[in-house]
């Protein structure tokens, strides 16, 4: 591996490489995740996990399913209440490789909780909830942050805090929850906060591709980096993130026919798991991201009578006509 591309310990739990798949509410699940890891993320989270909703509807539970392919993986939880946290913690820890803890996220159905970035402006609140976790769950905390919920906070300071308070890792968005996904990433504080820690440190911001994440490694105090929107309908980006760290080689875009076969592959897992016909088309969805005339594909998958093999067939149609490969697509 090169220099910015390597192994990286959490706690006891050695990750094969420092590229993470970020969680992503409707988009991290199980058979993306196992995609993801198939294609090369060291680590993969899965979506948040809120505690009070845990509590309330066992079935909730599924969301904290996993399977030995997608491992090392993630289960990140929210929470206000350290209590509700320890209890959360103790369920998730053995399914897991990494617990996750979120301060970050701004959807008001979480802050409205008290969970997600709203815990931004509740440190001691936050080194209760760490505390709680560390106390339930041997698994290792990476706690996943932004850089201040309405408005910037000294993170520098807080994530101090978190540390010291027992997370094993630390990972900041270089934003703050209100400005959501608009604007830069801050990777010059994301720098200040990573040499301001001893744990493991990783970035999150706008890596898109090998030369993004090449200057995000670069970071002093950036470890590691995790990856959301940009993975979205293309697993395979950790493969040309990692080709190109290891080489300086950009690899093309994922072609529609691998795009193809990677949702063939995540049907097949999403259809043997359960998953939610509606969750699926989101997904098939994003399959089509960037890929000429996927407008097309995308109105044929929205039908309220949406079934695998309707989306798969409306795939292969829209491939075929793309790539003249018709026989070969249509056999999947």
């Amino acid at each position: 591996m090169s220099e910015l591309l390597h192994p990286i310990k959490i706690g006891d739990v050695e990750l094969p490489n420092n590229l993470v798949l970020s969680p992503m509410a409707g988009f991290s699940d199980l058979p993306f995740r196992v995609l993801a890891r198939r294609h090369g993320a060291g680590l993969v989270c899965s979506e948040m996990v809120a505690a009070p909703s845990l509590q309330a509807d066992p079935s909730q539970q599924l969301r904290m399913a996993t399977c030995e392919e997608e491992r090392p993986t993630s289960i990140q939880i929210a929470s206000f209440d350290p209590e509700e946290a320890a209890w959360a913690a103790s369920v998730a820890g053995p399914e897991c490789e990494v617990l996750g803890l979120n301060l970050g996220c701004p959807a008001w159905q979480v802050t409205k909780m008290g969970c997600g970035a709203n815990l931004l402006d509740h440190p001691e609140r936050v080194r209760e909830l760490v505390e709680a976790i560390k106390g339930a769950s041997d698994t290792p905390l990476l706690v996943k942050m932004r850089a201040g919920n309405q408005a910037p906070i000294d993170i520098v300071a807080f994530s101090r805090m978190v540390e010291e308070a027992g997370a094993d890792a630390l990972c900041l968005h270089g934003r703050t929850a209100k400005q959501g996904y608009k604007g830069q990433a801050d990777w010059e504080l994301i720098g200040q906060v990573g040499q301001a820690v001893d744990v493991p440190f990783f970035g999150n911001g706008d890596v898109r591709d090998g030369p993004s994440a090449e200057r995000a490694l670069s970071v002093e105090g950036v470890d590691g980096v995790f990856i959301g929107r940009a993975t979205q309908g293309d697993p395979r980006i950790f493969q040309r993130i990692a080709h190109y760290l290891e080489t300086g080689e950009q690899l093309p875009p994922t072609a529609p026919a691998e795009r193809f076969r990677d949702l063939c592959d995540y049907l097949g897992l999403a259809q043997e798991l359960g998953v939610d016909i509606h969750q699926v088309v989101s997904q098939a969805q994003q399959f089509t991201r960037g890929l000429h005339g996927s407008a097309q594909v995308r109105k044929a998958l929205h039908g309220k009578d949406a079934t695998f093999e309707s989306i798969r067939q409306a795939w292969a149609a829209y491939v075929a006509e793309l790539e003249g490969e018709a026989p070969a697509l249509a056999r999947g």
